[in-house]
């Protein structure tokens, strides 16, 4: 029929959740202090020179076990009406399972004494089966003060 349009592909992140879904992200310490998600705002030392933040992954594959494996763990900083601003990927902390990642943001960078922050985690799987497909999962936000 001429009122039948065309197919439209779904959008890339929907579509590559529909293969596997997306890993458990969440923050794990912030500024050296362990995430209760009951503290509204960590306190980093204003002497030190880096805001440390860690966060764990967790792979969920809908297939079985090794079809999604971890692919990286990016951390942002949020600013008041900005888009949040990418500062670096994790690296991986030995040892630990389920996978921690780990980044020591200049606090500089951060603002001056006194400025709270805020921070999350994207954790990103990729799949086994086509290394092409992957799919996202944020952390919850904290909140952290220089």
């Amino acid at each position: 029929s001429s009122d039948v349009g065309p197919r439209n592909k779904l959008v890339e992140p929907l579509q590559e959740a529909f293969f596997f879904p997306p890993p458990f992200c969440r923050m794990t310490s912030a500024a050296g202090n362990t995430v209760d998600h009951t503290t509204d705002v960590y306190n980093n030392a204003p002497t030190a020179t880096t805001i440390n933040l860690t966060a764990e992954i967790t792979i969920n594959p809908r297939e079985g076990a090794g079809s999604s494996v971890v692919d990286k763990v990016e951390f942002y900083k949020e600013s008041s009406g900005a888009v949040p601003k990418y500062i670096g990927d994790g690296t991986l902390v030995a040892g630990t399972s389920p996978s921690q990642y780990r980044l020591s943001y200049s606090a500089g960078s951060h603002g001056v004494v006194g400025s709270v922050k805020t921070y999350f985690a994207n954790c990103i799987a990729r799949s086994v089966q086509d290394g092409t497909k992957k799919v996202p999962s944020y952390s919850q936000p904290v909140r952290v003060k220089r």
